[in-house]
């Protein structure tokens, strides 16, 4: 059996919610959770997460997972580069008796915490720091300049990088020790047999108002479409405020018809709106292996997106779901127009979609690839 230390961000942590009574995990990591459960045999989880301060946590989350809340100063964190978090998570590994630990994404302390802690590590890129930073043109010290920084010296001191597509390969080949291209798992409540609404033209855009989510643009690419009642596109996600992309986001919602904004939303809302919705659409500039794409493709809700990044690896154009090209406005006009027009088309691609996610993303698929990524990483150090 394995021993995996599974050290993940608990978001009432990043978001200051330290009130709410139950940890607050990434849809992803849930998802994968979700897969360890069912090989109880194979694998005993312990799942880390650094906070500030102490909140109300169960000591199990499955039969096979458990949940570890550690402590850390605040000098430990980014100012620190994460030390604090690494040297609280090594403790932790040496403890439990750890074989393997995975630090699920580069934008905080989880990687780093893994990168250091002493034992056979690997790391999940989930959103490339790298890239992000480059197109943001991130200044000297900013979150993003350090974030990147980081991101490839754990790629380099780790055992090895769940790819989660080869865009993510291709980025760290040369870097990474040893790869393995394995998606996201999607919890199990998108794989219902709830047939979605084929007939409704309204999509739905799942993610945070921000440049490299395109949101602006394609709001300008489709307004002939949202002005003839063609279409109507809700957006959910985090906005921020007092910055120049959010006011043009915002100036937006009060010009154009056919668009709103539903906020920040539960899983279960998520589930519920993208359920609901006729299509999907995700414009991003930069994406690696977007979450609510295959959220989508699990409920059997048809997918347009853009032509970048991981996207390509997720949806078959013209099979599985429409790509555009995100800097060609009549493009991106085009291919919602499609989709929002021909309810034979967005039935045809939602069904070949839930085929596709239920043979690569559902959780005990995803579970089982990690299972045998550990086993090839502590193969390889033990000898």
């Amino acid at each position: 059996m394995i021993k995996l230390l599974l050290v993940t961000t608990d978001n009432r942590e990043h978001h200051g919610r330290y009130e709410l009574p139950d940890p607050w995990l990434s849809a992803p990591v849930l998802a994968l959770i979700n897969g360890f459960e069912q090989f109880p045999a194979d694998i005993e989880v312990h799942v880390a997460s650094c906070a500030k301060q102490a909140m109300s946590a169960p000591g199990k989350l499955a039969a096979n997972v458990y949940f570890h809340q550690l402590i850390v100063p605040k000098i430990g964190w980014g100012r620190s580069l994460f030390l604090g978090c690494a040297y609280a998570v090594r403790k932790l590994a040496r403890r439990i008796g750890a074989d393997i630990v995975h630090g699920q994404g580069t934008e905080r302390d989880s990687a780093m915490a893994a990168a250091c802690s002493g034992k056979p590590s690997v790391i999940t890129i989930h959103g490339h720091m790298g890239r992000i930073a480059e197109f943001t043109q991130a200044k000297f010290g900013s979150y993003y300049w350090m974030a990147s920084r980081l991101e490839r010296w754990v790629v380099k001191h780790s055992d090895g990088v769940v790819a989660l597509n080869t865009y993510t390969e291709a980025r760290v080949a040369g870097h990474a020790s040893r790869t393995w291209i394995i998606p996201n798992a999607v919890e199990k409540e998108f794989f219902t047999d709830h047939p979605h609404p084929t007939s409704n033209s309204h999509g739905i855009c799942v993610a945070n108002i921000a440049p490299w989510k395109n949101q602006v643009s394609l709001i300008d690419s489709c307004r002939p479409l949202l002005e003839a009642g063609t279409c109507r596109i809700s957006f959910a996600g985090g906005l921020p405020h007092g910055t120049p992309y959010s006011d043009a986001f915002e100036a937006r919602l009060h010009e154009v018809p056919g668009i709103s904004h539903l906020g920040i939303l539960s899983p279960s809302a998520i589930r519920e709106n993208t359920s609901n919705s006729g299509f999907l659409i995700l414009p991003s500039l930069e994406e690696n292996c977007p979450m609510a794409i295959l959220e989508a493709m699990a409920a059997g809700v048809p997918v347009v997106a853009s032509r970048i990044g991981g996207i390509p690896d997720l949806i078959h154009d013209g099979e599985t779901g429409l790509l555009f090209d995100p800097n060609d406005p009549a493009d991106v006009r085009r291919q919602v127009g499609r989709i929002s027009t021909d309810s034979h088309l967005r039935a045809l691609l939602g069904a070949n979609a839930q085929a596709e996610a239920l043979r690569r993303f559902h959780p005990k698929v995803v579970a089982q690839a990690h299972i045998e990524a550990y086993q090839d990483v502590l193969r390889a150090t033990r000898t």
